[in-house]
């Protein structure tokens, strides 16, 4: 009874009830109780099959209401089916959204709502949703989804997502064989080919025989444009072994071995299929094809063309009408400069090919390259071939026009001769005579040639009727470059401007401007000029531009150019064109002004001396005195002389001075050149002529050293040096003839004369001792003394002085010690540690074995060194300007430093305590030794338990005061205290100051004594006062004309900067001949880098004379 509640029986179910409305109701009540049964749902459709637009209304109504969510599924199913068949896309697709919203699980619907997507168009969502039914069902519906998935990303060009799509089909089902196709497709199209190559190897790994072979093959291409031509080989090579007899099998091998680079692989293995071909009897045209593939390797990649030619020969020997060979020469042809062997290659051809049509139009086209050559007679007969092959107007057209042309071609061929013959009215007569008995359907273009030669014979016949035909060939061809181009040339003779502008303006945009460049360029100056007179100068320029465009050796244009820049003021740009001008011009005369004026230019005007040699080295060849003088000396400025320059220049000047002196200059610049020959000759030249000169002898034998000849510069230099000594012209403090001496010396010893080379040596270390020609007898005395097994000790050392190499440095240490003067030897030893020389373990012995006895606190040096000796020694060069005034102040310093203790006040050392002479410190008993040794002042010394920024601090005060502090080490106490004296010397305390302070001093010093009109900061001018009111008045005048003499500024920091480091360089060396320690010294000022002074000192012979005194008797 349930069934029947809603009033209606089953066998009344489908009949109509009075209300339509109310009977859905009904059913709708039907389904909402039972929302899986059919019959329910079938009712319903039948209730409102005529109600449709209602039953939606009801259906929407009860599917929101229902709270049951199966309830709510079934309504918006059947509200889906209402939609659809009311026609209403969007509402359907609503509905079947909500069901999938409901019921996300079933596939159905999923399925359903796809297919209402893609009916929409919406392709996108119709394939997500077939994704999502391929989820849900693993069978063959989720196949069939993700094919029609992958087909809508496809068609609507979302390869990577149908890429992957397919790669699902594939991987649920591995013998999709349209699956894979279309992977593969995507895949290519993408150029995604290790991808594809992948994929077709899975493909592959499935086939068997022929077709694994093409799959193999297949897979090698797409690795092969991957990059993985290796691979790709092995791959190809395997298909092989798959379809041995399989002819394009081999063939793709061949090519993937010839893209590999592996060109001469692949021929070799066509050359033997060929051979096994032929012994095979195979197929013709299989052999053929073979050959062809080997010439193409010959031809392309292993660049043999004899060889290519030579397979070709016998691929057409055994098939003469194979057509992809005949094809392929055609193509060939097709490149060749020459048309004519392109025709013959298409006639070739054709006469191969069989079936008419094809073989007329390659007659055809054989015929139009014959037309292109003017080959008229090959042309005629092409096209009368062509015209009983093809049955088209359009060919008999072109044949006509082919005999019209040969017809003209022979009337200006008759022209050209009578006119060179000198017959030019007879020439003008066979031209009229051509044209009236011209066709009355001739074409403008036909015309044009004959009107266009009668105006020219007319022209030259002087007859005025020739510009009237220029124009008339115009009209008739108005494409013709020649025509335009001599109608321009012939209007702007005739001064016709405007015309002239146009006609000749217009040839830069013509097509074929570049194979007539230079007329046309000539043209378009014209053009410029006729736009000038024309009043338009405004155009004139891009005329002149477009000219030197189009023949960058159009002087003209160039000349135009620089004058606009120049008048613009762009004076570089206009020196760019001018040179662009003289560049063009080809006339010397002319070449020789433009340049010489240019290069005037170039460095009066602009400064650039690179522009203005390149200018004049442009005309070296032609240019007279003047110019090449200018030229060396731009040369010698730019240190880039030329011995070419120089030379020629000698042979044109006739003073005799400079001749030598060019002569010399040349001979070297060749010789730096590595031109020795033309050196050489040169050095003959000036020993021929100066040969007592030092000059030309020290270029001379540099030469012949140079060039390996000794014999040569000995001979040169011993003549010299003889005629010199016989004159008692020593040249005693020349460094010159100390270095012609070291060159002599030399040159004995590459003759093997070491007596002869070492009294050069000598000589060389007598003329000169600091030069640098005795620096290096120095060096030859040592490489003499070496060989020989003397001792060079003092050469030796004299090399060490000059340049502290540390090679040099331990070679000298090995030889005092060798000599027995180990005192020296221990610190020259020292100096090599320092410079890290590497000290063999003999040395170690040799140092340990001759250690030096420590100083005890309280000894005393050997002796005290005068003032004179000490400031060698220490004073820096480079304390500047301040250095000099401290100089001058160091006579009052006592009254300008302030007291001891004030000055421990300042310091903030209230501390510490005064040190007597009966102190046990070290430093009270060694401090004094070294301040008498050194010369230094009086000093205080003090201690303090403060820790200091160093070990020691000098304060700044009188008498001096050395305050020790808690951190002092033994290791280098004698090198710090020889610093502390040599800065507390009276020229040295007013450096202890603070910064500020001693900057303050310095400009209060500029301030009271320098000239007025600076402003300066109070404590300056407090400074300054203080300054004035403790210095006698005689050293006030003398610091007033120190002042007025000095041409610099006091207030510079710079100054003050460079005394401080000079001061301190000073108290280093002052520590080091205290301390006689290098190594411990380099090491405390911070590395050899830094210690250069230091090592200099260490290095000098004063240095060992002086520490020869210093050290304490025995």
């Amino acid at each position: 009874m349930a069934r029947d509640e809603d009033g209606t029986r089953r066998w009344q179910r489908f009949e109509k009830p009075v209300d339509p409305i109310q009977a859905m109701r009904s059913a709708l009540a039907a389904i909402k109780r039972a929302p899986t049964d059919v019959d329910a749902r079938r009712r319903l459709h039948a209730l409102g099959a005529e109600h449709w637009e209602q039953l939606a209304v009801l259906l929407a109504d009860e599917a929101r209401a229902a709270d049951d969510p199966a309830v709510a599924i079934a309504f918006y199913e059947e509200l889906a089916d209402v939609r659809e068949n009311l026609d209403q896309p969007i509402e359907t697709i609503a509905a079947m959204e909500k069901v999938v919203e409901l019921d996300p699980g079933k596939a159905d619907h999923h399925d359903r709502l796809a297919w209402m997507y893609r009916r929409s168009d919406a392709w996108i969502k119709a394939a997500e949703s077939y994704e999502r039914v391929a989820e849900l069902s693993p069978d063959e519906r989720g196949r069939a989804a993700l094919r029609a998935a992958g087909t809508l990303y496809r068609e609507r060009g979302k390869l990577d997502r149908a890429a992957k799509i397919y790669w699902e089909i594939v991987e649920r089902r591995a013998s999709d064989i349209d699956a894979w196709r279309a992977l593969d497709e995507i895949l290519t199209e993408q150029g995604r080919w290790i991808e594809a190559a992948a994929a077709r190897g899975e493909r592959a790994a499935r086939a068997k025989g022929v077709e694994k072979a093409a799959l193999l093959r297949s897979q090698a291409r797409a690795l092969e444009q991957a990059g993985e031509g290796g691979e790709a080989a092995k791959l190809v090579e395997e298909a092989q072994e798959h379809a041995p007899d399989n002819m394009s099998g081999l063939v793709d091998y061949a090519d993937v071995l010839a893209r590999e680079g592996k060109g001469r692989e692949a021929a070799d293995i066509l050359e033997k299929r060929v051979d096994d071909a032929v012994d095979r009897n195979t197929a013709t045209d299989d052999v053929a094809a073979l050959r062809l593939r080997l010439f193409d390797i010959y031809d392309h990649q292993l660049k043999e063309r004899a060889r290519a030619q030579m397979v070709m020969a016998d691929l057409f020997a055994a098939a003469p009408d194979y057509l992809p060979a005949l094809e392929r020469l055609a193509a060939r042809a097709a490149r060749d400069p020459d048309p004519r062997v392109h025709a013959d290659a298409l006639l070739r051809y054709a006469a191969a090919v069989t079936e008419p049509l094809s073989r007329g139009y390659a007659v055809l086209e054989a015929a139009r390259r014959y037309r292109e050559v003017g080959d008229h007679a090959a042309s005629i007969a092409a096209f009368e071939d062509a015209a009983t092959l093809v049955d088209d107007p359009a060919v008999r057209r072109e044949l006509d026009d082919a005999r019209t042309a040969s017809t003209l071609q022979g009337v200006l061929t008759r022209a050209d001769e009578l006119e060179a013959a000198g017959k030019l009215d007879a020439a003008a007569e066979k031209l009229r005579t051509a044209l009236e008995t011209t066709r009355e359907d001739m074409s403008s273009e036909r015309l044009a040639p004959l009107v266009f030669r009668l105006a020219r014979v007319l022209e030259k016949l002087g007859d005025e009727d020739s510009h009237q035909l220029l124009h008339e060939a115009h009209r008739l061809d108005r494409k013709s470059l020649p025509i335009q181009l001599a109608l321009g040339e012939s209007c702007f003779q005739r001064k016709i401007w405007r015309q002239a502008a146009l006609h000749l303006g217009a040839l830069a945009d013509h097509a074929d401007a570049v194979r007539h460049a230079k007329g046309i360029a000539k043209g378009l100056v014209h053009a410029a000029q006729a736009e000038v007179r024309a009043l338009r100068p405004q155009n004139a320029l891009a005329h002149y531009e477009a000219a030197a465009r189009l023949d960058p050796t159009c002087a003209p244009a160039w000349h135009a150019l620089g004058e606009a820049a120049m008048e613009g003021g762009d004076v570089a740009r206009a020196v760019d064109h001018l040179e662009r001008e003289a560049q063009a011009t080809t006339e010397p005369r002319d070449r020789l002004r433009l340049f010489d004026a240019l290069g005037d230019l170039a460095l009066d005007v602009l400064g650039d001396a690179e522009r203005a040699e390149r200018c004049w080295l442009q005309i070296a060849a032609l240019a007279d005195v003047p110019v090449l003088d200018k030229l060396v000396t731009v040369q010698r400025t730019r240190g880039t002389v030329r011995g070419d320059t120089s030379e020629r220049l000698a042979e044109l000047v006739a003073d005799p001075g400079k001749k030598k002196a060019l002569v010399e200059e040349a001979a070297a610049a060749h010789a730096k050149a590595g031109d020795l020959g033309r050196a050489t000759v040169l050095a003959e030249r000036l020993m021929a002529t100066h040969a007592r000169d030092a000059g030309a002898l020290a270029v001379a034998s540099a030469i012949a050293l140079q060039a390996g000849d000794a014999k040569r510069a000995a001979q040169w230099l011993e003549r010299a040096f003889a005629t010199w000594d016989h004159a008692n012209d020593r040249g005693d403090g020349s460094p010159q003839r100390a270095e012609l001496w070291r060159r002599l010396g030399d040159a004995k010893r590459a003759l093997g004369v070491p007596e002869a080379a070492l009294g050069a040596y000598r000589r060389a270390v007598i003329a000169a001792p600091e030069s640098d020609g005795a620096l290096g007898a120095r060096r030859g005395l040592v490489e003499l003394a070496a060989v020989s097994g003397e001792s060079a000790v003092t050469s030796r050392m004299a090399l060490v002085e000059a340049e502290q190499d540390p090679i040099d440095v331990l070679a000298w240490a090995r030889d005092l010690a060798a000599a027995g003067q180990h005192d020296d030897a221990r610190l020259a030893f020292d100096l090599a540690r320092a410079l890290e020389a590497v000290l063999d373990e003999q040395d170690y012995q040799l140092i340990a074995a001759h250690a030096p006895r420590p100083m005890a606190s309280d000894e005393a040096y050997g002796a005290v060194l005068d003032e004179e000796e000490y400031r060698e020694l220490v004073d820096d060069p480079e304390e500047g300007p301040i250095g000099r005034l401290f100089e001058l102040l160091a006579e009052i310093a006592a009254l300008l430093c302030p007291a001891a203790q004030s000055a421990l006040v300042d310091a903030d050392l209230m501390d510490a305590t005064r040190t007597g002479g009966t102190s046990d410190t070290p430093v009270a008993a060694i401090y004094p030794q070294i301040a008498k040794a050194l010369g230094g002042p009086a000093t205080l010394l003090y201690t303090t338990p403060k820790p200091l920024e160093g070990a020691f601090a000098l304060l700044y005060a009188t008498p001096p005061v050395v305050v020790i502090g808690p951190g002092v080490h033994a290791a280098h106490l004698r090198f710090e205290l020889g610093r502390i004296v040599e800065l507390s010397r009276p020229r040295r305390i007013f450096a202890a100051q603070s910064g500020e302070a001693f900057d303050s001093f310095v400009r209060g010093l500029r301030y009271e004594f320098g000239p007025p009109g600076n402003m300066v900061e109070r404590a300056v001018i407090s400074c300054g006062d203080r300054i004035r009111s403790v210095t006698p008045v005689a050293l006030r005048r003398r610091l007033t004309e120190w002042f007025a003499a000095f041409t610099g500024d006091l207030y510079d920091p710079g100054l003050q900067t460079m005394y401080l480091s000079a001061a301190k360089r000073a108290a280093d060396r002052a520590g080091l001949l205290a301390s006689a320690d290098i190594v411990g010294a380099v090491e405390r000022v911070g590395g050899v880098e830094n210690a250069q002074h230091l090592v200099q000192l260490a290095a000098s012979q004063k240095y060992f004379a002086a520490r020869k005194k210093l050290r304490p008797a025995r």
